[in-house]
């Protein structure tokens, strides 16, 4: 009887101890979510080193980190992307994501790139993966007729669900026709110059603070 009832006492004791642990990992699962959902907010409001900061204190080591662990992760690792994008680089994330330097800067956008490219390979069809990326595009100047090819496309057909994907496209679709002959280039730039604007209301009416996120955006010109 009383070694019966220390068995039943130890497997008390051993559910009330993975119970406890169960709530630890999903009281933990719960934070990383709320993080990252602030995070996105975030990066969608213009505040991309705030999101930033979210994503690297759960996720310290999210350079290295590859597609795929899980969802949550995915999401952390694709906003922590589109943060560096929005800062050309200079995302100030410490010893992670240093950005005082040109050098720097070109390094951590490159990440980005390879980051969000990796989204669109691990779902072609994503068409918020497409945005990101020509977007991400737009911030290297030797890359600018891909991102128009890429964020033309998506436009032409109303799958931008993104304020700075717009944003993007409306400063490239303003650099038309530079370094053309003028014959060229001047029809090309009325007409550019209205899908700019085109673009731009988009981006107003999708942004959370549109003078910040749409205003005028350039982009970097092609050399």
């Amino acid at each position: 009887m009383g070694m019966a009832l220390l068995l039943a006492l130890g497997a008390t004791a051993a559910s009330d101890d993975a119970a406890a642990c169960g709530n630890g990992v999903e009281r933990r699962l719960h934070e990383h979510v709320m993080a990252i959902a602030k995070a996105e907010r975030d990066v969608d409001a213009g505040k991309p080193r705030l999101a930033a900061k979210h994503v690297l204190n759960r996720y310290p080591q999210i350079r290295s980190q590859a597609i795929g662990r899980n969802g949550v992760a995915d999401r952390a690792l694709r906003v922590m992307a589109r943060a560096v994008v929005r800062t050309g680089g200079g995302i100030d994330g410490g010893t992670r994501f240093p950005g005082s330097t040109d050098a720097e800067c070109k390094e951590n956008l490159n990440w980005a790139l390879r980051v969000l490219h990796g989204f669109v390979n691990h779902n072609p069809v994503d068409a918020g993966a497409k945005a990101d990326y020509g977007e991400a595009l737009a911030r290297v100047p030797e890359r600018h007729v891909e991102a128009r090819r890429v964020l033309s496309e998506l436009a032409a057909k109303d799958l931008i669900g993104s304020a700075h994907a717009y944003a993007a496209l409306a400063g490239l679709r303003r650099q038309a026709g530079e370094g053309k002959l003028p014959f060229i280039a001047a029809p090309q730039r009325v007409l550019e110059s209205a899908r700019a604007k085109l673009a731009e209301a988009r981006c107003r009416r999708m942004a959370v603070d549109d003078e910040t996120v749409c205003a005028g955006r350039s982009v970097e010109p092609q050399t």
